[in-house]
């Protein structure tokens, strides 16, 4: 009987953290760990598209990253995890100079899903990247983080 429950919670978990990826999900996105020069953004995930596009915006240029989350699973019924694999690409002014970074990144976290309209998450996102412009080389932001709220249509 133990086992039965387990299964059942297991199931129930699983199709509740595949059901907010249903819809439309728009929202807002904060760094957080780590200086950014990008600041806030825009979240967005497309129905029947697989990727969580990321794109930030500041007064130092712009960033686009697209993650695909592998694996999902519930905690409990409103606390879901989440860890995934993307790429990323930025281009903006760094030292002063005119750059251009692109790379891959992981992304891990957490989501919080009160109601199903609304989706509080925050997510580890270590990175690995090359830079082109004044400091040519590895991207500097190995590992950054973001916090987020998102609204399901």
């Amino acid at each position: 009987m133990r086992k039965i429950v387990l299964v059942c919670m297991f199931t129930v978990g699983i199709t509740g953290a595949f059901a907010q990826n249903s819809g439309l999900g728009i929202g807002i996105v904060g760094d957080i760990g780590v200086p950014s020069n990008y600041g806030g953004g825009l979240s967005l995930k497309i129905p029947s598209v697989p990727i969580y596009w990321t794109i930030n915006g500041g007064s130092s240029g712009l960033y686009v990253a697209g993650d695909m989350h592998f694996l999902n699973g519930s905690i409990i019924p409103t606390l879901l995890y989440f860890v995934g694999a993307g790429a990323f690409a930025g281009l903006g002014l760094w030292n002063s100079a005119f750059t251009v970074g692109v790379g891959v990144r992981g992304v891990a976290g957490l989501s919080w899903q009160p109601i199903d309209l609304i989706e509080v998450f925050v997510q580890a996102v270590p990175s690995l990247g090359v830079q082109i412009g004044s400091s040519t080389g590895l991207w500097e932001n190995f590992l950054s983080g973001n916090i987020g709220l998102r609204i399901w249509l």
